[in-house]
């Protein structure tokens, strides 16, 4: 499997508008090119903030999102969601959404999912990364519409927290909490976070609304 910091480095090139909370966004693959459309523009890339100081301990961030088409059977890819870090770096601790079926057991606690569609803890540092398929969640599905929030602190403590509504109403499906037991040395008084998909090859759409810092 390709790093994923040598494949977001060529996506922050056309990176062109920083990322900003209490906003909603759409992300859309087309041809092979991802588009984050904002209520003050769009560009091509991802979503990251500017590396910026963290207030207090923690670190949170939630957010609705809905897919009609992204957890497919046969998704190769998954979103990188990252905080309490340096977004433009791709450093943080956090979740991924998507496929990470593939990851390696190192058999340091850093392994892939079983599930091809899931949410799964996953930290990113500058040279390297630890998904840590143990976490997952239920499969996500098309259509559904889920609530996940995501907390980091300073004492390596990592949680997520995953809801999907049903008659307008919201339920928890998953919560999972634990100690970053990898290698991510990223600063703790980083405050920054990113959003960001890879390795996916058909066109899809994501949407993310309400998100909260």
């Amino acid at each position: 499997m390709k790093s994923i910091h040598a494949l977001l480095a060529l996506a922050a090139l056309s990176l062109s508008a920083p990322a900003s909370a209490g906003t909603d966004y759409v992300l859309t693959r087309q041809n092979g090119v991802t588009t984050v459309e904002s209520p003050w523009g769009s560009w091509t890339g991802y979503i990251a903030t500017p590396p910026k100081t963290l207030e207090g301990q923690r670190h949170n961030l939630s957010f609705d999102f809905t897919s009609p088409d992204y957890f497919r059977d046969g998704n190769s890819g998954h979103f990188a969601i990252g905080i309490h870090g340096n977004g433009y770096a791709i450093e943080g601790r956090g979740v991924v959404l998507g496929n990470v079926a593939a990851y390696p057991d190192f058999g340091d606690g850093c392994r892939g999912s079983t599930l091809p569609n899931a949410v799964v803890f996953e930290s990113y540092w500058a040279s390297g990364n630890c998904v840590m398929g143990w976490s997952e969640s239920p499969a996500l599905r098309n259509g559904a519409l889920y609530h996940l929030k995501i907390s980091s602190g300073k004492d390596r403590v990592i949680s997520y927290e995953l809801h999907q509504y049903i008659n307008s109403k919201r339920y928890l499906i998953a919560e999972r909490k634990t100690y970053d037991y990898s290698a991510n040395e990223s600063s703790p008084d980083n405050g920054g976070w990113f959003i960001a998909e890879v390795f996916s090859s058909h066109d899809w759409t994501l949407r993310i609304s309400n998100l909260e810092e």
